[in-house]
């Protein structure tokens, strides 16, 4: 068994200059772990998607934006957007294109459950 504790691993995050956010992998394999996000105020993610395994977003801190489409020849077809907050939760289907901006004062931090390749590999940013 081992043990993490995400407050702990908060203090060790590290740059995913992709996304613009800092983030730390807790724990999991490789169809499906647990990573600590922190996203700083006024920060925007790019909108991408991923072909498979679904994305879990546990909200602590902060409030933001979340915004949900779909590629249609080639273009962002945004569906719905809604405002986020400490305590929600949400799923992201796979093949939906998706954007979380940091729309509060203070830095929005929170837990993702997903497939690590969605870090990699299975991460497509597409322009808007």
């Amino acid at each position: 068994m081992q043990i993490i504790n995400y407050l702990a691993a908060m203090q060790n995050l590290e740059s995913d200059a992709a996304a613009g956010t800092r983030i730390a992998r807790l724990t999991g394999d490789e169809t499906c772990a647990l990573f600590a996000v922190e996203i700083a105020a006024g920060t925007v993610l790019p909108a991408h998607y991923h072909r498979s395994g679904v994305e879990i977003y546990q909200m602590f801190t902060g409030e933001g934006e979340i915004a949900l489409g779909e590629l249609r020849d080639g273009q962002v077809v945004w569906r719905e957007t809604a405002t986020i907050r400490a305590g929600d939760c949400l799923t992201i289907a796979p093949g939906t294109v998706h954007k979380l901006a940091n729309t509060g004062p203070d830095t929005l931090r929170l837990l993702c459950s997903t497939p690590p390749a969605h870090l990699g590999n299975d991460r497509t940013f597409v322009a808007e």
